[in-house]
């Protein structure tokens, strides 16, 4: 793990982020997106910095 460093308003290396846009909005839409709403999606995060992207799975909504 790398040693934290850095304050409040600092670039801290060992904060990551993720988007959870596409797994959290399926649970919604029962993930019917458009491939190129997901691929404007994922231009979009990569111009903001974001490091993951996390897309889910559609399951039974048995588990559900």
């Amino acid at each position: 793990m790398l040693e934290k460093k850095g304050d409040l308003m600092s670039y801290r290396p060992d904060i990551k982020l993720l988007d959870a846009t596409i797994r959290d909005g399926g649970l919604v839409n029962n993930f019917r997106f458009s491939d190129e709403f997901v691929k404007e999606l994922y231009k979009t995060k990569v111009k903001a910095g974001v490091e993951y992207m996390e897309f889910g799975h559609k399951v039974s909504k048995v588990l559900f």
